[in-house]
């Protein structure tokens, strides 16, 4: 009799917990590249219209004030609830989780009821198998029970040749688009009266703002933030300031100086497919003000990274750069020539592959020892070119020295000639 009343009490102080449980509002922020930025910069809008807003991403965990930084690590199952069992514990309303495609790929949202998913830079045609993985978590997401008075909805840029690679046939959602121009499939989608991408400036409703990320892309990222405003029931008027308020996440772009130099000089250390596209990304917006400027991108590729993560930032290098260096800095490390080779042939593929969608031409060599390579990319530069130097640098005071003498090597060139 003991043992029976145990269980009842048991089975109802967990049906009482149940009853008063925190239910939170979870957003999915998913892309093969551009997700740790959008959810960073949702987050930072949220959290500046004073709504009770954690994060989850490959760079950080933030849950009120306590706030973790990471290089980029990537998110387990566990890691997940963990970290929403934290939120409820916090009563935390909203939940935003930025997942990559790795991320989809070991189905790390198992048993995670999303309510809203943001889709940033979809799968590329070529890449069948991200494909299908983005349209099985899209699935698995629509199918769950909703948690709120509101349909479950995926945020989507309609603009996107990508989008019409989305299927998800079954589920209650809603799709709510968002362009930068009208197609035909995007008749209900957020557009903006008007936008300049060179100031990165958008109006929407009669309101003007200059988003925080530069850009193109950084108006895209802007509009989907907008259109999660509009899942949330918040008013515009209220969330265009707050665009302009973003603070670049603290690895994107960690040295810039054109003071001294004869051109502008990005040095960057960069691990993911989604850092590589933020940091192309913005230093290519620093060549669209300067004529007939060229972006040339230095890659210190990084041997311990996935063969799929090599080839797309091959693919991202080839997207925004006019000339690409690949070098790898192993002549330290004894790696393997045949691993050299390799590591190669995948960033190449991921160019090549970029180079067949581009229009104007796209160099790119590879250079066998990382210093001699930082000279070449530099000497190949002009006063009004941007160069790149990202990837594998642990050591940026030795980058940085190895620029400075670079460049003094090219003035005794250019002086003796």
């Amino acid at each position: 009799m003991g043992e029976n009343l145990d269980k009842i009490k048991n089975f109802l102080i967990s049906a009482w917990y149940s009853f008063r449980r925190h239910d939170i509002f979870i957003i999915a922020v998913v892309g093969r590249a551009g997700a740790s930025v959008v959810s960073e910069f949702a987050y930072q809008v949220l959290v500046g219209l004073n709504k009770n807003t954690a994060l989850i991403s490959r760079q950080s965990e933030k849950i009120k004030n306590e706030i973790r930084s990471y290089p980029d690590v990537k998110i387990t199952n566990s890691d997940l609830k963990i970290f929403l069992n934290k939120a409820a514990k916090s009563r935390i309303d909203y939940a935003i989780i930025a997942l990559s495609m790795e991320e989809l790929s070991q189905k790390t949202y198992d048993g995670v009821n999303f309510d809203t998913v943001m889709l940033i830079e979809l799968p590329v045609a070529e890449d069948i198998q991200g494909t299908i993985q983005l349209n099985s978590f899209l699935n698995y997401s629509v199918s769950q029970k909703k948690k709120f008075a509101i349909r479950k909805t995926l945020i989507i840029n309609t603009e996107s040749t990508e989008y019409k690679n989305i299927q998800v046939p079954g589920g209650d959602y809603e799709i709510l688009g968002f362009a930068l121009n009208p197609t035909e499939n995007s008749k209900s989608a957020l557009i903006p009266d008007s936008f300049n991408a060179d100031t990165s400036e958008i109006s929407v409703g009669g309101s003007s703002v200059k988003i925080g990320i530069p850009g193109k892309q950084g108006l895209l990222y802007g509009l989907s933030v907008l259109a999660l405003a509009r899942v949330l029931y918040l008013e515009n008027l209220k969330v265009l300031p707050k665009l302009s308020e973003f603070k670049e996440l603290p690895q994107n772009v960690n040295y810039f100086s054109s003071l001294g130099k004869p051109f502008d000089i990005i040095v960057n250390k960069a691990a993911s497919p989604d850092e590589f596209h933020t940091v192309f990304q913005s230093a290519r917006e620093l060549t669209i003000s300067k004529k007939y400027s060229l972006l040339i991108c230095l890659i210190l590729a990084n041997p311990d990274i996935k063969d799929t993560d090599q080839k797309e930032i091959g693919y991202i290098a080839g997207k925004y750069c006019d000339r690409i260096f690949i070098t790898i800095p192993h002549e330290e490390r004894n790696i393997n020539p045949d691993k050299v080779k390799f590591i190669i042939e995948n960033i190449e593929n991921g160019i090549l592959n970029a180079d067949s969608e581009r229009t104007d031409p796209l160099l790119h060599w590879f250079i066998e020892g990382w210093r001699f390579a930082i000279r070449r990319a530099l000497e190949s530069a002009r006063p009004q070119d941007t160069v790149i130097i990202t990837g594998n640098i642990d050591n940026r005071k030795l980058a940085e020295d190895i620029i400075n003498k670079s460049l003094e090597i090219i003035r005794s060139k250019k002086a003796l000639s």
